[in-house]
C-alpha cells in the first residue's frame, strides 16, 4: 500500500473516532442512538489498533 494512502487512512480513522466521540455525547439521553454510535466508535478503534500493530510489526522487521 502506498504510504500516503496508509497515512490518509490512519488520519481518517483518528478524525472519525474523535468526531463520533463528540457526536455520541449529544445522544446520551437516547439509548439506541448512543449504543449505535458507541458501536461505530469501537469498530473504528479496532481498525486503528490493527493499523498500529501492523506498523509495529513492519518496523521490527
Amino acid at each position: 500500500m502506498n504510504q500516503d494512502v496508509w497515512n490518509d487512512t490512519k488520519r481518517w480513522l483518528e478524525n472519525s473516532i474523535k468526531y463520533l466521540e463528540d457526536y455520541k455525547n449529544n445522544y446520551i439521553h437516547n439509548k439506541f442512538e448512543y449504543s449505535r454510535l458507541k458501536g461505530k466508535v469501537e469498530g473504528l478503534k479496532v481498525c486503528l489498533e490493527h493499523m498500529k500493530e501492523s506498523e509495529r510489526i513492519y518496523q521490527s522487521e
